[in-house]
């Protein structure tokens, strides 16, 4: 099963306050089995004003395949994980506008083969919407 958010909960602990006060706008982590985007939080909870989105992205493949499924239900906190193999497009638009795409490989595990974006998040510094 998928290793819950206790195993990086740590890490978070020790550095999110770091990351909290010199105002970090995202965090990019790795993980080889899965795709996962949260909304922006902040202890734990979510918080659009000065919370910070997190994306675990390293899932361009892995000879283990996935850790499924998931031990718990997806939390609020999380905007969207998946079980695909994929890439990321992080452009920066201007100062204080941003956007994010994970795009999926063109391949059996592709759950909506219709499309290969499978996410897509405009980040605004001023107003931090996602």
């Amino acid at each position: 099963q998928h290793h819950p958010m206790s195993e990086g909960r740590e890490m978070m602990k020790a550095m999110e306050k770091l990351f909290l006060e010199h105002k970090v706008d995202i965090v990019f982590n790795g993980h080889v089995h899965a795709y996962e985007r949260t909304h922006p939080v902040k202890y734990g909870e979510i918080d659009r004003e000065s919370g910070i989105p997190y994306v675990t992205i390293g899932d361009g493949g892995n000879r283990e395949q996935f850790a499924i499924p998931w031990k718990k239900r997806q939390p609020a906190w999380s905007a969207l994980r998946e079980f695909a193999y994929g890439f990321g497009i992080f452009e920066i638009l201007n100062s204080s506008h941003a956007e994010w795409k994970w795009i999926r490989n063109n391949d059996t595990w592709n759950v909506n083969p219709h499309t290969l974006t499978g996410d897509r998040a405009i980040y605004n510094r001023l107003h931090k919407f996602w």
